[in-house]
């Protein structure tokens, strides 16, 4: 599990707490070591990271001038894919649980390319005991 900590920003703000759509930008910034990490084990042709479907379950309201923390972990593996689940935390509450699956592609063609060994076994390293997170 890889963990992500961030500093709820001023533009994230709506009303009173922050908007659903600067939660999938968080989430996004929470992966970037994850796509960077597969991506460089894979070669030059591929890149991965490519977001194949994302869900969003906003269990409650995040606040500003309270750090979420970010918590990463892959739930599944594919031929080509891998599903990964992400919790938002602030205050020691849930406040929101994603599921995002994520492909690896060919950067110049843009079709899907299995996921060589070297990354499968990075992704591995990242599995939850009990596939939930």
């Amino acid at each position: 599990m890889k963990e992500f900590r961030l500093q709820p920003r001023f533009a994230d703000m709506g009303e009173r707490h922050v908007r659903s759509t600067a939660i999938p930008v968080w989430c996004e910034e929470a992966r970037v070591s994850l796509y960077e990490e597969v991506s460089r084990r894979a070669g030059e042709t591929a890149v991965f990271g490519v977001v194949r479907r994302a869900e969003y379950d906003y269990r409650r309201e995040l606040y500003y001038r309270a750090e979420a923390l970010i918590r990463t972990a892959v739930q599944a593996i594919g031929t080509s894919s891998a599903t990964v689940v992400q919790e938002i935390w602030q205050n020691d509450q849930l406040a929101v649980r994603a599921l995002v699956v994520l492909v690896q592609v060919n950067r110049v063609t843009g079709e899907k390319l299995p996921l060589s060994t070297a990354s499968r076994i990075y992704l591995e390293e990242l599995m939850s005991a009990d596939g939930t997170g």
